[in-house]
């Protein structure tokens, strides 16, 4: 059978419903696996753990493939996630933070804030000048990504 890992993140929508949203990742393919709209419930480890391993569940009845590993951010509740289902699923699964998510918590610290506060200045110009994000990437050029604290 096909392995797998599946990736576990949460946000708030536009509407500032909290939403939970698990995919799942096949050699050579990613999958929207599921997305739950978590209401009031408190969104503490145990629940999370829970919400993943049905979804790790769910993955394997559908793609017909074993999940052995978990990808998730890497705040304190996470960490913890990741140890429950380690615990649950044994010494061969694998659960790990976001590399990504490790160098964007880096970069807080090692950005200072005069740079920081340019970058927005520069990334809002071009978002809020039409013509001249056009033209930019008429040019072959990119709007600055604007940082983001995680």
């Amino acid at each position: 059978g096909k392995y797998a890992v599946v990736s576990q993140d949460g946000w708030s929508n536009v509407h500032r419903e909290s939403i939970i949203a698990t995919c799942v990742h096949i050699p050579g393919h990613t999958f929207l696996l599921d997305a739950v709209d978590v209401g009031d419930v408190r969104k503490d480890a145990s629940y999370c753990a829970d919400l993943a391993k049905s979804s790790i569940l769910n993955a394997e009845e559908k793609y017909g493939c074993q999940i052995v590993g978990f990808v998730s951010d890497n705040e304190p509740k996470m960490v913890l996630i990741r140890s429950l289902l380690e615990e649950w699923r044994g010494k061969s699964f694998i659960a790990y933070g976001c590399s990504a998510h490790y160098l964007n918590l880096i970069q807080i610290d090692a950005t200072p804030s005069v740079i920081k506060n340019h970058l927005i200045e520069v990334q809002k110009y071009f978002r809020n000048h039409q013509p001249v994000a056009a033209r930019l990437k008429q040019m072959g050029g990119k709007i600055p990504q604007l940082p983001n604290d995680t």
